[in-house]
């Protein structure tokens, strides 16, 4: 049977864990980079451990989800304004072929967005430069706020 420990009373990789299988308190050690279990100081052999850290406690605020929705309105807005400058720019003739072009290619960097940029733009980074494909086409990615972005907004 699988055993899950919740931490009690602990540092960063000692400390007092609370198994939910027998609710019984051990002292433990973790190795920090696979969160295995390196010691337990306890006499007892545990197989199918798996450790998991307490969910922080994130609410969402209206306010900040307000202002984050108002700018991206605000971005929709700007599409058909982009699109009559751009046809301001050009003779009578071509005004429609350049606001339809602006339309298309705001549909494309949209998809694009979708698919990968967003990935590149918030993933664990890569070299400091780029970041990974973890949320390619928006996987991993609700209504749950990340505490590494922002703790109040959804992501």
């Amino acid at each position: 049977s699988d055993r899950t420990f919740v931490p009690i009373n602990s540092s960063c990789c000692h400390g007092r864990w609370e198994c939910t299988h027998c609710n019984q308190q051990h002292d433990m050690a973790l190795n920090a980079s696979s969160s295995s279990v390196v010691a337990f100081h306890s006499a007892e052999f545990m197989s199918g451990v798996s450790i998991s850290e307490p969910e922080p406690d994130l609410e969402l605020v209206p306010g900040d989800t307000a202002i984050v929705l108002i700018s991206a309105a605000l971005v929709c807005l700007m599409t058909p304004g982009l699109a009559f400058f751009y046809g301001g720019l050009v003779r009578r003739r071509n005004v429609l072929n350049i606001m339809l072009q602006n339309f298309v290619a705001m549909g494309c960097i949209t998809s694009i967005w979708f698919l990968g940029g967003f990935s590149l733009a918030f993933g664990t980074d890569k070299g400091g430069v780029v970041g990974s494909l973890e949320f390619f086409g928006l996987r991993k990615v609700g209504m749950k706020p990340n505490p590494k972005y922002g703790a109040t907004i959804p992501f």
